[in-house]
Order: C-alpha cells, then sequence, then structure tokens
C-alpha cells in the first residue's frame, strides 16, 4: 500500500486522469502493458523516467481495484485554507459502507472525491465501478426544474429502465405527475431525486443524507423501499448520513470521520460488544453487588436517573438475580446501539 502513495491525480494531465509522481505517464497506459504481460525491462526501456517502485506502486493500484468498492491512500483535500479531507488511506472489501460523523466531518467532501466532482490536493481515490452502473444522490440534489414529475419518470424509466419492485412510487411519495420540479418542497425535492436508485439495478448506490427534510412518516416508508430495492438489485451501497438508524439499517461497514480523520472503521457484524442500559430502585444497592463480582460496568445520568451500562455475562445474571431476590425492583434493561456504543468509546 506505501508504493500506491506514487500515484496521483493531477487536474492539468488529460482532464485528471490517475498518473504516476513527477511525471505525465498515465496508469492506465503502464496497467495495460501489465495486463499485457509486458516485461519490466521493456515497458522501463519505453518510458524510462519510471523507476520499479512505480511499476509496483501500478500492480498495487491493479490489485486493490480488483479487490475492493473503493480505496484511498494518502487522501487529502483542502478548500483555501480548510482541510476538509486530512491524509486518509482507507480500503474495504464491504458491499455497504457507512459514513458517519457530524456536519463538517468530511462525509459529502469523500463522497465528491470518489465521484470525481472534485479532485484530491494529494493522494489517491478509487472506486472500481462503472460511472454509468452508479445512482447517486447528493447532499443537495439539482433536478431539471422545468420537467414535471410525470416527464421527470419518464426519462428514468427511458435511461434506466422500469422499477424492479412492485410499487407505485408517485403514490407511495405523493408526488403529484403534473407539479413542477421547480416548485417541490425540500422534502419532495429530495423523494424526487431518490427515484433514479428504484429503476433498474444500479451496481452502486451512492446517498447524501438521503432523507433531510422528511417527516418522520415518509421518512420510516422510504427507508424500507430502499432496504427492499438494495436487497432485490444487490446493488452495493455508500450512504453518509448524520442519523445512526439508517447507518445501522443499511452498513456492513462504518467509517466514523471527525475533522476529515478517520476516527474509526467499524464492522457491524462482529466488532462491537453488545451492551445494555440498566434502571434500577436502588443504583447504590445494585452497583454493590457487582462490584462484589468484580463486573465491569459504566454509569449514565439519564432524564430518569442514574443508569448502569454493561455486557450481560454469568455474574450479572448472578447479580440480578440476588438484587431481584432482595426485594428490589429492575425497571428496565435496554439495548444499546452498537454504533452508539462504539461512538461513546471514541469519544472517551
Amino acid at each position: 500500500m506505501e508504493n500506491i502513495s506514487r500515484l496521483i491525480r493531477d487536474p492539468s494531465i488529460r482532464s485528471g486522469n490517475l498518473a504516476i509522481k513527477g511525471t505525465d505517464i498515465l496508469v492506465a497506459d503502464i496497467e495495460a502493458l501489465l495486463n499485457a504481460n509486458t516485461l519490466d525491462d521493456q515497458i522501463l526501456n519505453q518510458y524510462p523516467e519510471l523507476t520499479r517502485l512505480d511499476l509496483d506502486a501500478v500492480r498495487d493500484y491493479i490489485r486493490i481495484k480488483k479487490e475492493t468498492l473503493f480505496s484511498c491512500v494518502n487522501l487529502t483535500k483542502e478548500y483555501d485554507n480548510h482541510v476538509a479531507i486530512n491524509n486518509l488511506t482507507y480500503s474495504t472489501k464491504a458491499r455497504s459502507i457507512g459514513l458517519f460523523g457530524p456536519n463538517g466531518s468530511g462525509k459529502s467532501t469523500l463522497i465528491k472525491l470518489l465521484l470525481e466532482l472534485h479532485f484530491p490536493s494529494d493522494g489517491v481515490i478509487e472506486v472500481n465501478i462503472d460511472k454509468s452502473d452508479i445512482r447517486v444522490v447528493p447532499d443537495f440534489p439539482i433536478l431539471p426544474e422545468l420537467m414535471t414529475v410525470d416527464e421527470w419518470i419518464e426519462t428514468l424509466e427511458i435511461i434506466y429502465g422500469y422499477p424492479i419492485l412492485n410499487v407505485d412510487f408517485q403514490r407511495e411519495f405523493n408526488l403529484d405527475g403534473s407539479w413542477l420540479l421547480k416548485n417541490l418542497s425540500a422534502g419532495q425535492t429530495r423523494l424526487a431525486a431518490l427515484l433514479p436508485i428504484f429503476y433498474g439495478r444500479p451496481e452502486l448506490i451512492v446517498l447524501d443524507e438521503p432523507t433531510n427534510f422528511m417527516d418522520a412518516f415518509i421518512r420510516d416508508k422510504v427507508l424500507k423501499l430502499m432496504k427492499s430495492q438494495i436487497n432485490k438489485s444487490n446493488s452495493k451501497l455508500i450512504i453518509a448520513s448524520h442519523r445512526i438508524d439508517e447507518i445501522n439499517l443499511f452498513a456492513e461497514r462504518v467509517l466514523m470521520l471527525h475533522n476529515g480523520k478517520l476516527l474509526a472503521d467499524i464492522a457491524m457484524e462482529d466488532d462491537i460488544q453488545l451492551k445494555y442500559n440498566v434502571l434500577v430502585d436502588d443504583f447504590d444497592k445494585f452497583t454493590n453487588h457487582l462490584n462484589k463480582r468484580r463486573v465491569n460496568f459504566e454509569t449514565e445520568v439519564t432524564s430518569l436517573g442514574e443508569t448502569v451500562i454493561l455486557a450481560i455475562t454469568s455474574p450479572v445474571w448472578t447479580s440480578m438475580k440476588q438484587y431481584l431476590e432482595e426485594g428490589n425492583i429492575i425497571y428496565s434493561i435496554s439495548k444499546i446501539d452498537k454504533l452508539q456504543s462504539k461512538l461513546k468509546e471514541v469519544i472517551n
């Protein structure tokens, strides 16, 4: 992976194609020679500016492309004096990736770099999917304003084919066919912008804050339809959101970003131990039982009072049993969201 940092994107070279640092030689040209089993010595004779390290860098790049959904190495993006992405290196084979973090964490910038809407200030980023097989819903979608909803849907059918779900999306989204797209509210615009993901079978769907401006009822309906679409089309997914429930619903892996840096890379299936929040009638007595059995726990002050956060183990069950037998009350035992648990761990 170290070698691949020798590859750069330079907007001055053939519209920003990937090049080898310090040269105007395109990686694609060297990649074609390597794929044709051209000997290293022959390539170096043809391109005397290159070294064997450069060829190794291209080989690493080819391997990563084949293995990963997307990858980036030493990726940095600056706007004036603001660093939006800060020396990020990452690759994954996961089919669904969540980009999680507060506003300004770098989620939208990373998506723009991935889609080549912006170019890196340094480093490289690659997605191994043809652009024609990608559907994108950006954070601020721009629609053809003078089209009606009906004309927009007809256009999508011409470009992508018909929906694979047996759903009348116009009715489900409550979008009148005669409405001009330019006259839609913010929430209706977001719904219209989401329509392309339901047409055909995209290989990759990229969503940036997909349910912004939606009320709770329509948001729940949209999330269920998106989940059904992704399952049926077998599409890969990159979703950026500040909503934990959306990340949990879709993502196999989560990149937790803050100020353009990677705080954590979380495997949602097996990386995080389940924890529970326990509310009791006598906090001191209950925690005394836990301490006697050397149970690791945390505490949290909520609107209902002080609670205990812990993983459920055999000593915990024994403590609870004895606590109840002594006439005390356990009001509630609620599972803590995996991502929320990891977020607390990272912050602390």
